[in-house]
Formats: C-alpha cells, structure tokens, sequence
C-alpha cells in the first residue's frame, strides 16, 4: 500500500492512517501512522499482507484555505483519492474487500 498527499502548502498540522482488519477496530487498528508537521508532497509505503480490510486516512491542518489530494495506492493501482479543504479534516476512507 501507498499514501500519497499533495497540496500547494509546503507542510500539513497532522496525519492519522489507520488500516483495520479482521477482529481489530479503529481505536485498536492492524496498522497505522500518526505523524505532525508533515512535509508536502507525502508519499509513505506500507507492508499489509490482508486483501480483507478497512482503511482510514485523516489530515488536519489550521489552514481551511488549503487544498489537499489524498491518494490511497495497492499494488501500485490507485483505490480512491480526494481532494479537499481541512474544515476540521480532510478524510479518505473506505474498505478492501476480496
């Protein structure tokens, strides 16, 4: 899996990824990064060897001006994308399910 945010600022406030799968939650995930003061473009890898999962991807900034694109990649294929302004955040979520 890959992440990948983009915007014209140079930097975001902060990110949440979290990927849950099988018996674990949101609050407990399989797999996540929270990261502050992130540097644009971002682009970060992650190894997930489920094909059944849910992901979530938040980016918070103070900025509500700001246009961020959130791209969610799996093998290399693009899942989802989105693009928008942090009014508290901009979210990406949804689910793999093979």
């Amino acid at each position: 899996m890959k992440i990948e945010i983009t915007g014209a600022n140079a930097q975001i406030d902060q990110l949440d990824f979290r990927l849950v799968s099988g018996l674990k939650s949101y609050s407990n995930p399989s797999e996540s990064i929270t990261e502050s003061n992130i540097n644009l473009p971002y682009i970060q890898g992650i190894t997930f060897c489920k094909k059944d999962f849910d992901y979530n991807l938040r980016c918070y900034d103070s900025d509500t001006s700001i246009i961020l694109t959130l791209k969610l990649y799996s093998d290399n294929v693009l899942i989802k994308q989105t693009t928008g302004s942090p009014i508290d955040f901009v979210e990406l979520a949804g689910g793999i399910n093979d």
